[in-house]
């Protein structure tokens, strides 16, 4: 087994995270190990409105703006701020659809990325996670709608 660096980061992330709050231990440390950590610098994309989504990331350090092209226009109007332990991708992941707005560093961040293949066990076996993910989608939906409407 290789040594993670991160990994007493992860679990102190992971237990403030009420997202994970209901796996059993051993999903938990799984989940944490698999958890593959990158350095994105300010001002970098990390992921493009459009393109299609194979990852969810949670934010370990830093912050990440949220924001996604206004229909009918050239604007691009932010939709959030991200910071430690808030998460985007989960619409990518959970419906198979491209990516619905761009993410990009603010100032230098830490990401936790986990590829599709490694959550979706956890969601078809923890459907609670499933379902804050989902009520997290539908909250981001009506915000974003509210905004690009403007």
């Amino acid at each position: 087994m290789v040594d993670d660096p991160w990994l007493d980061e992860k679990q102190e992330l992971f237990a403030e995270l009420r997202l994970f709050s209901s796996l059993d231990d051993a999903a938990r440390e799984g989940l944490i190990a698999a958890g593959k950590v990158e350095q994105r610098h300010a001002q970098e994309v990390i992921v493009l409105e459009g393109e299609p989504g194979t990852a969810f990331y949670l934010v370990m350090r830093g912050t990440v703006s949220v924001s996604a092209l206004k229909p009918g226009a050239a604007a691009e109007v932010t939709l959030g701020v991200l910071t430690r332990g808030g998460c985007f991708g989960e619409v990518a992941l959970l419906s198979g659809q491209p990516r619905t707005a761009t993410v990009t560093a603010s100032e230098d961040a830490l990401l936790v990325r986990y590829d599709d293949e490694v959550l979706e066990p956890v969601l078809q076996k923890f459907p609670r996670v499933r379902k804050l993910l989902e009520g997290l989608v539908a909250g981001r939906a009506r915000h974003a709608a509210e905004k690009l409407t403007e």
